[in-house]
């Protein structure tokens, strides 16, 4: 399994500076967009998977790829998702209000229906794969970096 550095502090200052309003207000979708743009960035030259097989899902495609599986992981890290390779639904919950207003419910409800999907399931990198395809399946308005 690849070893990953996760550069948190870079990340997490270029969500903040991309419009200090957020704090009050939420995100934009363009800087939700700007943000995974970021994480992206971090994760993707660590493993050997393509933008098309990573755009794929955003429209339900989860291939079986184990570089895929732990750039997802890598992604849910930096986002606070997953900590250690566990789901950390608590950090997760309070990153909710960072969220555009109507986007708020369907990533709490989609979050909530996730909760138990990945009991049993063994390794970081499957573990943030089952989630994430969880999410997609329960969310409408899913977004991926």
């Amino acid at each position: 399994m690849k070893k990953y550095f996760h550069p948190f502090t870079t990340v997490t200052f270029l969500i903040i500076s991309s419009n200090v309003a957020v704090i009050e207000s939420g995100m934009t979708v363009q800087q939700m967009e700007y943000a995974g743009k970021a994480i992206r960035d971090t994760c993707k030259p660590q493993f050997n998977v393509s933008d098309e097989i990573i755009n794929g899902m955003k429209i339900g495609q989860f291939p079986e790829n184990d570089d895929l599986k732990c750039f997802v992981n890598c992604v849910m890290e930096l986002m606070l998702i997953m900590r250690n390779g566990a789901p950390n639904f608590t950090a997760a919950a309070k990153h909710i209000h960072l969220l555009p207003e109507d986007l708020r419910e369907p990533y709490t409800n989609g979050m909530n229906a996730c909760k138990n999907a990945a009991d049993g399931v063994q390794g970081k990198c499957q573990i943030a794969y089952t989630l994430i395809k969880c999410t997609h399946k329960n969310n409408p308005v899913f977004m991926w970096p």
